[in-house]
């Protein structure tokens, strides 16, 4: 990167963070207006960051909406420490995930529910996948930001290395420091449970 290109995109920078302080005052004095500034400048761009996820319009929309109605809500007390765009996109990803996450348990409860039906479990056995299942939820929302995103896409959603880091504008490197993290978190978290072992890559 040339020193002329490097020299504006942190004035850039600069200048979005200073709009940004703009638009938060506003949103605690004037709120009406102030979120009215936030929406126009980030919803479109929240609702694509948040697409690349769930790979479903509809519902990126929805959960764009949803992170627009907290900040509303927390206006008087938010307290954004990083940009306001960083705030409002990891605000999204935890939606998006939490979303994701919601599908593919509905979908093991469904095809238990399936089993089920067919007399293919017995109630013990039952019981025993429900606490565990609950516990590697809790485990896998307990993992950092970055590494659970990257957990989840590749886990839940069948997302190959390759595919994670063309999605999230990183290397296969970084995503595959970033699984090996999480699996070694989980193992630590769930040694008690189960063994974890690594996914064969694709």
């Amino acid at each position: 990167m040339s020193l002329r290109i490097f020299l504006s995109l942190t004035q850039f920078m600069e200048d979005q963070r200073s709009k940004e302080g703009v638009w938060l005052t506003l949103l605690r004095e004037r709120p009406q207006e102030g979120l009215r500034c936030i929406f126009d400048a980030y919803y479109q761009p929240l609702c694509r960051s948040i697409f690349l996820l769930v790979r479903d319009r509809s519902v990126a929309e929805d959960l764009a909406q949803e992170v627009f109605v907290q900040l509303w809500n927390r206006r008087e007390e938010l307290e954004v420490n990083t940009s306001l765009w960083a705030y409002l996109k990891r605000s999204g990803h935890n939606r998006a995930l939490n979303r994701l996450r919601d599908q593919k348990l509905r979908r093991e409860r469904e095809a238990a529910a399936g089993r089920q039906q067919q007399g293919a479990e017995q109630p013990r056995q039952r019981l025993e996948e429900a606490e565990l299942q609950q516990k590697v939820q809790q485990a896998v929302d307990a993992l950092p930001p970055r590494t659970r995103l990257v957990f989840v896409l590749s886990r839940f959603e069948g997302y190959s290395q390759k595919q994670i880091a063309e999605e999230l504008g990183i290397s296969v490197k970084t995503v595959e420091n970033q699984m090996t993290r999480a699996l070694r978190l989980l193992r630590e978290m769930l040694k008690d449970q189960l063994p974890l072992k690594k996914k064969d890559q694709r």
